[in-house]
């Protein structure tokens, strides 16, 4: 380089005015976003640099606070608004679901007593007695009969199964046996 040449520095641009906001306003947004009570470490530097009052910045961050603590408890408030619409829909949900069990519970229960009765029928009856069922029902005959046959197969299982409980009986014969056998011996 030779000493004729002069080296100029960059013009200052000028800071317009809306420019120094948006970078006020960037600057309070940074600060508030830091931990709590951290900003105001920094907020003397930040207004100096940008040469802004500290105030005017501490009202800006102190704005924006409680402007994002606002949107938090309304977060948190529809948040909690949310579950407990969900828990409703859950509950109303089981309530329905109760009300089928129990409708269906109490149609499976009509259904044995039904069935019951049309044991003792005659067999020549059985028929025109499940359709009726099936009518009464709202169900198909066919739906109705195959219930009956299962519900016929179990009574007769039942029935054969049932060993009898000759237990209790038995020893009180044995009891009664062994009294009499007792008194014929005593009065010989």
């Amino acid at each position: 380089m030779s000493s004729d040449e002069k080296v100029f520095d960059f013009p200052k641009a000028e800071i317009t005015s809306e420019e120094k906001v948006r970078r006020a306003m960037a600057e309070a947004k940074r600060l508030a976003s830091l931990a709590p009570g951290e900003w105001r470490l920094w907020i003397d530097r930040a207004a100096e640099r940008l040469g802004v009052p500290r105030a005017t910045l501490e009202g800006l961050i102190s704005a924006i606070i409680k402007d994002s603590e606002r949107k938090a408890r309304e977060d948190k408030a529809e948040a909690r608004r949310q579950e407990e619409r969900v828990r409703r829909e859950q509950r109303e949900r089981k309530r329905e679901q109760q009300g089928i069990d129990k409708k269906a519970e109490r149609k499976s229960k009509e259904k044995q007593k039904a069935f019951e009765r049309l044991i003792s029928l005659p067999n020549e009856q059985h028929e025109t007695r499940l359709a009726e069922l099936a009518k009464r029902f709202d169900e198909d005959v066919a739906v109705i009969r195959d219930d009956f046959t299962v519900f016929v197969g179990m009574e007769s299982r039942a029935a054969s199964t049932d060993p009898w409980n000759a237990g209790p009986i038995r020893s009180r014969l044995v009891c009664s046996f062994r009294r009499s056998a007792l008194r014929l011996a005593s009065t010989s």
